[in-house]
């Protein structure tokens, strides 16, 4: 395709390039199917059908030139045709059978492992993070406030000094919560290249999703891996609390052996009871100089030591990791939460949006037989959300995607036969709705029909236009008597190659500029001109 553009081009190269467009279209489908392909689809068979019709126009004459008012005919003719078959489209993307399987699934894996959310914390490895302002998720759910938003992810159990990860055999006694308020969450969740998955903290339950989600110690997790986006429902207790009487507590107070001023900072930190040692913990954490940056973190072999002791600045991991390890020195368990905080709302269409750069550690920490949720890391909620520059525009534009994810991406079988259910119950609650249901879909008949009658007829009358029979006449009578075929070559061209005197030429070409000139204002020759014009081709050929 690039060695077409580069070199020189007549009809036929451009003809091949729009094919080979399509083929590239088609092709990235596979890859990548969100709103931005929709966009550049959209736009791409736009400008390929402005220039068929555009070569057209030249393959009678290469040196056309474009009035005004035959452009406007061309966009307006094509605007009709469009606005035909959009509902013809609705239509058969709506009854065209999905399947569960799809085959393409495996070159459709979308944005595999993107940046973000991570279900292991390796502390001094990256100098710097990237802050992703890509959708790591939407919840359709009612508005809660800012300090219940945290997304709960994976738990993180396990420290050996640098990682910590989750070990799944930490299974604890059944917990229990004092507060009532549940909410529901629709979430349409891109890939996060890990098996766990999130909510709204704490879950409770899923609602509904046709693959297997299991819940333990209020983690989400799935068989395998998520590499495509999914749609779930879940069910969450908003709480900043869970009660537990019973914990394997030795597992959330076990340490590696650390540096030894870690040791004596944990020592002087460590308070008159839990609750006054997670304080001081706190207090101490939010001065002394500690500064939360995603830049210039520390990468050292011991990059904990290095944090509270001489660059003192971090991110939440740095933050998260400190306050559990003094806490654990000190005897009291912990755990670390990894998932994200915060997120924009959309007060038109209710729910949620998180970019991964929100994704966030927090801790948990177990006194008096209840786990309590605490951010350590010294930021306010609005820090990490999005600015308000063009809010509108950008929540419009979320609204789009939001749309397209749900009404599109997930638009599978299940979602089919869901509707075909849904019908099925209108109809035997109120027989009413027959009458109006069998409206619209004589409406989607009737405009159906009209769409293939228009084209029927488009067709038939560019296979039975005169002016467009004078041309073939003249073509078959050329290849029959000179063994001459037109080709990709324009009218004009194909009448100069014939082994005729000048004059013959100058008569053909005013025949070929009538007739086109008749097609192109869409004024059909009478049959008595084409007769003549036949006759003249007869004699003008005629040896």
């Amino acid at each position: 395709m690039f060695i077409k553009l580069l070199t020189n081009k007549a009809n036929r190269d451009y003809l091949q390039i729009i094919a080979l467009t399509f083929f590239l279209v088609a092709g990235a489908a596979l890859i990548k199917l969100n709103i931005t392909y929709l966009i550049l689809t959209f736009i791409i068979i736009i400008l390929s059908i402005l220039q068929l019709l555009i070569l057209s126009f030249y393959d009678f004459n290469a040196h056309y030139y474009f009035k005004k008012s035959t452009f406007v005919a061309i966009i307006k003719n094509f605007v009709i045709f469009a606005i035909l078959l959009i509902p013809l489209t609705i239509l058969f993307f709506m009854v065209i059978p999905r399947s569960n399987y799809p085959f393409f699934d495996i070159l459709n894996k979308q944005d595999k492992a993107l940046s973000g959310f991570i279900d292991t914390i390796k502390l001094g490895e990256n100098s710097s993070i990237y802050q992703d302002d890509r959708v790591a998720f939407r919840a359709k759910m009612p508005e809660v406030n800012k300090k219940h938003l945290f997304w709960r992810g994976v738990e993180l159990n396990t420290f050996d000094g640098k990682k910590w990860t989750y070990l799944e055999n930490y299974i604890d006694d059944q917990a229990l919560f004092t507060s009532k308020k549940i909410v529901e969450q629709d979430i349409y969740l891109q890939p996060l290249g890990t098996k766990y998955i999130v909510s709204l903290d704490k879950p409770l339950m899923v609602v509904n999703h046709k693959n297997s989600i299991s819940i333990k110690n209020h983690v989400l997790s799935m068989t395998k891996k998520v590499n495509k986006p999914i749609h779930y429902t879940v069910r969450s207790v908003v709480s900043e609390v869970i009660y537990q009487p019973y914990i394997s507590k030795s597992k959330y107070i076990k340490m590696p052996l650390v540096n030894e001023k870690i040791a004596d900072l944990a020592k002087r930190l460590k308070g008159k009871n839990e609750i006054d040692t997670m304080k001081r913990t706190l207090k101490y954490m939010s001065g002394n100089g500690f500064v939360y940056t995603v830049e210039d973190l520390p990468v050292s072999e011991d990059p904990l030591y290095e944090f509270l002791f001489e660059s003192k600045k971090g991110n939440c991991e740095l933050f998260a990791s400190a306050f559990a390890v003094i806490l654990r020195l000190n005897g009291i368990p912990v755990r670390l939460i990894s998932g994200f905080y915060g997120g924009e709302y959309n007060k038109y269409l209710k729910y949620y949006t998180v970019p991964f750069k929100n994704s966030h550690i927090w801790a948990e920490v177990w006194i008096n037989n209840k786990w309590l949720r605490i951010n350590p890391t010294p930021y306010e909620l609005e820090t990490v959300n999005r600015d308000n520059r063009f809010k509108g525009l950008r929540m419009l534009i979320d609204s789009i995607q939001y749309y397209w994810g749900v009404y599109v991406i997930n638009y599978d079988l299940e979602k089919q036969l869901s509707l075909l259910e849904n019908l099925r119950k209108a109809f035997d609650k109120d027989p009413r709705i027959l009458v109006y249901k069998a409206l619209i879909i004589m409406l989607f008949i009737f405009i159906l029909l009209s769409t293939m009658v228009l084209i029927l007829k488009s067709l038939k009358n560019a296979y039975s236009n005169k002016c467009l029979q004078l041309i073939r006449f003249l073509e078959n009578i050329v290849r029959k008597k000179y063994g001459i075929t037109r080709n990709n070559m324009t009218l004009f061209t194909f009448i100069n190659v014939l082994p005729l005197s000048l004059g013959k030429k100058i008569m053909l070409k005013k025949i070929v500029l009538i007739a086109m000139g008749h097609f192109y204002k869409d004024i059909d020759i009478t049959k008595d001109e084409f007769s003549r014009y036949i006759k003249e081709l007869k004699i003008l050929l005629k040896e």
